[in-house]
């Protein structure tokens, strides 16, 4: 089911700024292997929340392997923190390995 229409979903995915490689990496395990993600548009806007009320410590409850997080990660300052749980260890190395490809480990 489509919510959004095609032209207005076309526009705003044109808005969305360039993403580090780790997410095209991210999203194509998703559809790989059927793993259900945010995708970039609510990404980008996770983003902007996180920056706009200047989050220094975010935690997140059950991040599979780090996609959202890696996003709203990238709105902390250097000295932020971002707390990912999962109960599944190999998504937590899935996780760490994004966060060292994209610089914030």
């Amino acid at each position: 089911m489509n919510l959004l229409n095609p032209k207005v979903k076309e526009y705003i995915e044109g808005a969305i700024p360039a993403r580090k490689a780790p997410f095209y990496e991210m999203e194509a395990y998703a559809k790989e292997h059927g793993f259900p993600i945010i995708g970039p548009l609510v990404g980008t806007l996770l983003k902007q929340i996180a920056y706009s009320i200047k989050a220094k410590m975010i935690f997140e409850l059950g991040s599979g392997y780090g996609y959202s997080a890696l996003w709203m990660a990238q709105a902390l300052p250097e000295d932020g923190k971002i707390y990912l749980t999962d109960r599944k260890e190999e998504n937590k190395q899935m996780a760490i390995r994004h966060f060292e490809k994209a610089g914030l480990l």
